[in-house]
């Protein structure tokens, strides 16, 4: 009869490690994430059309991604990778202020999502 023995470290190497084949994958993964939001940050926005501070400015429409003027949301946009209690994960966001109200919405404004359909689209 044989025995099946696993080598434990390099088993966390591969399935936790910031170098293994696991964390790369997610890297990759991570990367076309990002990409995919900042492509739909840079769309023309469908919605209504103003002047703000002496600029023409057309919306994003209630459901599209939010329309930019400087660019700075997606500037912000950025991935990380990281190990807590629960295993290797990535953390895709931004540090952007109003990036939560736009991507999930307000009493006063509907959402623009851009991360969700990101997220969706690289599942």
């Amino acid at each position: 009869m044989s025995e099946l023995t696993f080598d434990t470290a390099a088993l966390h190497q591969l399935l936790e490690g910031p170098d293994g084949p696991v964390a790369k994958d997610l890297a990759r993964r991570a990367v076309q994430v990002e990409r995919t939001v900042k492509r739909s940050l840079h769309q023309p926005g469908r919605g209504r059309t103003y002047t703000r501070g002496g600029v023409v400015h057309r919306a994003s429409a209630p459901g599209d991604p939010p329309a930019t003027d400087l660019g700075r949301l997606a500037a912000a946009t950025s991935w990380e990778l990281g190990v807590d209690e629960r295993g290797l994960h990535a953390r895709i966001g931004s540090n952007y202020p109003v990036q939560l109200f736009l991507e999930l919405g307000t009493r006063r404004m509907a959402a623009r999502p851009h991360l969700r359909p990101a997220l969706e689209a690289a599942r």
